[in-house]
């Protein structure tokens, strides 16, 4: 009996170390939004953006038809300006709607925290 009860207890513990130590593979809310975005775009050949954010009362366009890339969570849109341009990222975790539009645009609509 007690042969059985030592067993046991040293099966017991090799399966709680088997099943500790096991590495959790699944994907983060921001990776599994990155991949389905990248997956969408991919699929219908998109390469610019418009960038939607919800301010008061409705949605408004802030960047229009801008290439993108996407960057560790993060979607990177490029503005241009008369003399020069600048990057902006918006954080795909604050993101609460996105389309295909017209003239196959990727419209993203985002919220502020």
């Amino acid at each position: 009996m007690k042969t059985l009860v030592k067993m046991s207890i040293v099966v017991l513990f090799i399966s709680f170390l088997s099943t500790s130590c096991k590495k959790d593979e699944s994907l983060s809310d921001l990776d599994t939004i990155e991949q389905e975005l990248k997956s969408f775009t991919s699929n219908k050949n998109i390469t610019k953006c418009t960038i939607r954010e919800f301010q008061s009362n409705g949605y408004f366009d802030v960047i229009s038809e801008s290439p993108f890339s996407f960057s560790n969570g993060f979607i990177v849109v490029t503005r241009a300006y008369p003399s020069s341009s600048v990057e902006y990222r918006y954080n795909l975790l604050n993101l609460y709607n996105y389309y295909k539009g017209e003239r196959n645009i990727l419209y993203l609509e985002f919220v502020k925290n």
